[in-house]
């Protein structure tokens, strides 16, 4: 599916750090998010409930984390994002009620940055 500004920070919050709120971008007005790797000590990652299902039953699955991710891009196209979700387990649920769908950005090719440390 195609990446979004708003809706990507989910994937890595989920499956590399939980790090929070970004720090606004001097004269931007974006967000920057530092996912530092350590060097001694583990990362602590954000865990979400998720919810999924069709008009007949909904399903839960708690303390979700990603186990994988990928992006992917051409030059004058979205960045595609796929990942892999972990669970404790599945459960029928029933949706939770009053969510609005999110208005959200995709991440054309040519409007993200993405930068990697050579040494961590």
């Amino acid at each position: 599916m195609p990446a979004t500004f708003e809706q990507i920070l989910h994937i890595f919050e989920g499956g590399v750090k939980a790090v929070g709120d970004g720090v606004q971008d001097t004269g931007g007005s974006g967000y920057i998010y530092d996912y530092d790797m350590p060097i001694t000590t583990q990362n602590t990652v954000q865990t979400y409930t998720i919810e999924g299902g069709d008009n007949q039953q909904a399903e839960e699955m708690e303390y979700s984390f990603v186990t994988d991710f990928t992006l992917e891009g051409n030059a004058g196209e979205a960045v595609m994002l796929s990942s892999t979700w972990n669970g404790r387990q599945v459960q029928q649920s029933t949706f939770t009620g009053a969510i609005g769908v999110p208005a959200v950005e995709e991440i054309l090719f040519s409007k993200g940055k993405l930068y990697i440390d050579p040494v961590t």
